[in-house]
């Protein structure tokens, strides 16, 4: 069992090249999007999602199948040809050059892996299987989003932000153990009944008794 160490990597403005034109690349392409980075794609053929993409101007396309030199200048390499062996071709190309790599048809050849994803505002949560069924982290992601994980909680966020930044005004630093301790279900259910205002004093007054 191969234990990774879970990151979030800031990629905005910085270069990644996906090498294929299928639904997989096309699945990783948007979630490069998503988060800003300057996406080149590498493939001779395109699914349609991916023409579409490029039609926007989002990403850029080097129509052509990969050949030697193809990394030069990224950040990030996305190995997602339907080709176990040209997928191999890039991860080395990959490791020769110092780039982090992700190989979508051989697990052992990744130097990262991509978990699905749920994001509510500036809360992140990643689901990983280790990369050994992706399928099973995308319905783990699904049973989350549509039963516990609301868009209450990007809110929550919010609200924690303020409250933090007024708290720090009047000279106090809640402790990490404060924290968790003041933010109690009935600030959440306050939340979701739309009492913004009252969720804020709420949690305040819960984070003062512990100052």
């Amino acid at each position: 069992m191969t234990v990774y160490y879970p990151i979030f990597l800031h990629i905005g403005g910085r270069k990644v090249t996906v090498v294929g034109g299928g639904q997989i690349a096309e699945r990783k392409i948007k979630q490069l999007v998503d988060c800003g980075a300057i996406v080149e794609v590498i493939s001779s053929e395109l699914c349609p999602g991916i023409g579409k993409l490029a039609a926007t101007g989002l990403i850029e396309v080097r129509g052509h199948d990969f050949a030697p030199g193809d990394l030069e200048g990224a950040y990030l390499a996305i190995a997602a040809t339907d080709n176990p062996q040209v997928n191999k071709q890039i991860a080395q190309e990959a490791r020769d050059r110092n780039i982090l790599v992700n190989v979508a048809t051989e697990l052992g050849e990744s130097s990262f892996i991509l978990p699905a994803v749920i994001r509510r505002g500036d809360l992140v949560i990643a689901i990983s299987t280790s990369g050994l069924s992706p399928a099973l982290a995308r319905m783990v992601k699904e049973e989350l989003e549509q039963n516990f994980i609301g868009q209450e909680y990007a809110t929550l966020l919010e609200i924690i932000s303020k409250a933090r930044s007024e708290l720090r005004q009047q000279g106090k630093q809640p402790t990490f153990e404060a924290w968790q301790q003041s933010i109690d279900s009935e600030v959440l259910a306050l939340i979701k009944e739309g009492e913004i205002a009252n969720a804020k004093e709420r949690l305040i007054s819960n984070l003062k008794k512990r100052c």
